[in-house]
């Protein structure tokens, strides 16, 4: 930006050439005459971009900036002129009528006549808008992500290559037991020999996210600072210098003890469970997770039916059966997850299942899973029909002596045992039906 000079001479005096200022300047330039402030001269910048469209010549600034007191400049405009001390203003925020307001550096210096008496003010006004808006917009982003940071669930930090703690947020000292992240800098200086129970994990995520810039769901057990141990799981990222070398590390640490613990419980079911699943006799046996899927599946039964573990561990019934199966299985896997037991008899096809849907609880009282057990009852439930239709025959055959009645009522009986849609004709002594 062109320095104006401003003196205690009149701008008007013949040495000044003023209209070359007030033309190759890029700032934004007028003169203001008189008590009331009448604009007397205005350069293109100061017209187009405070004033575009507005005459301005001769008026006075208050006819054109109504709430220019409210604003602070009128007040200001009246200091300097009745004082004769200019006035410098730094990123001062400007608006006229619904226009977006403009942020300036600017100076008010006072104008003197010949004879030494104020007659006026120079205004030189420097357009800052971009900087301060983006200086703001900063600010807002800074102020945003340190309010995620500080109210964050999960643990976040930046460490240094060696192993210093450079930051760390309120979660993680939280999940580490201290009670606030400037504890937790001031007494962990060395990350892997003081916070990770298997320094070759510490080693070994160093390693990784040097080569690879990014690692996501790495799990290390890590001490707190009362010697308790939480498992967590790590997302880190590698912040470099410009030659490439690692300046530190930043990451996320999700507290996973709980999942964990829950996991282990499962295993530890898996493996307690397994010889009853291998050897469950004439059914199968399904051990599923809080998620439905399932991660166990076994029995003779299995086999016979023609399917494999295969076909169930690892997925979800949503993945292994049609929606209408999933949607009657689901409401008993959940009920298990709640800790309640049922059964009941499901047919498949031709054949009809008894089966009981359990809670798995591990040493706790804590409900980590659910386990299905299924066994084939076909023929117990047609041997079941077939006695019950045999008491019923005998029953209509002493109930009347009108034979074609009692033959007709058996055969009422017989036919949904039979199959559907079947007839049963009756074949006198003469051949006919």
């Amino acid at each position: 930006m062109p320095s104006v000079p401003v003196s205690s001479d009149d701008m008007t005096a013949p040495h000044v050439d003023l209209e070359q200022i007030f033309a190759a300047s890029s700032s934004a330039l007028c003169i203001l005459r008189g008590p009331d402030h009448r604009w007397d001269k205005v350069n293109h910048v100061y017209q187009e971009l405070i004033f575009p469209g507005v005459a301005l010549i001769g008026r006075k600034v208050r006819d054109v900036i109504p709430d220019i007191d409210q604003q602070g400049f009128g007040t200001l405009l009246d200091q300097v002129y009745a004082t004769g001390q200019p006035h410098h203003g730094h990123e001062v925020r400007f608006q006229t009528g619904d226009r977006p307001p403009l942020y300036f550096n600017f100076v008010y210096a006072p104008l003197r006549d010949a004879h030494g008496a104020i007659s006026g003010i120079f205004v030189e006004a420097h357009d800052v808008t971009a900087e301060v808006l983006a200086r703001q917009a900063l600010q807002a982003a800074e102020s945003d992500y340190r309010s995620i940071v500080e109210q964050a669930v999960d643990g976040i930090f930046r460490t240094s290559p060696d192993g210093r703690l450079l930051f760390a947020n309120p979660a993680l000292a939280r999940i580490l037991g201290y009670a606030s992240p400037q504890e937790l800098l001031d007494q962990v200086s060395d990350v892997a020999r003081q916070l990770h129970v298997d320094v070759a994990r510490r080693t070994e995520l160093v390693d990784t996210v040097s080569q690879h810039d990014t690692v996501t769901g790495f799990t290390a057990q890590v001490r707190r600072k009362d010697g308790s141990t939480v498992w967590l799981s790590f997302s880190v990222r590698a912040l470099r210098h410009p030659d490439g070398t690692v300046r530190e590390f930043e990451g996320i640490a999700e507290d996973i003890s709980e999942r964990q613990e829950a996991e282990e419980a499962i295993r530890e079911s898996e493996a307690r469970y397994r010889t009853l699943v291998d050897n469950f006799p004439n059914g199968s046996v399904f051990l599923f997770d809080r998620d439905l899927r399932y991660t166990v599946a076994g029995g003779t039964g299995l086999a016979a039916s023609g399917l494999a573990p295969e076909m169930f561990v690892g997925k979800t019934i949503w993945e292994i059966f049609p929606p209408e199966v999933a949607a009657r299985d689901e409401p008993a896997l959940r009920a298990a997850l709640q800790g309640e037991a049922t059964w009941g008899e499901v047919p498949f096809g031709a054949t009809t299942y008894l089966v009981h849907t359990l809670p798995v609880i591990d040493d706790g009282g804590t409900v980590v899973g659910g386990i299905v057990m299924t066994q084939d009852i076909t023929d117990r439930k047609r041997a079941e029909e077939q006695l019950q239709f045999l008491a019923e025959a005998s029953a209509r055959l002493g109930a009347s002596l009108d034979f074609t009645a009692t033959l007709q009522s058996i055969v009422r009986l017989a036919i949904p045992l039979l199959a559907e849609g079947c007839a049963v004709c009756i074949v006198e002594s003469d051949g006919t039906i």
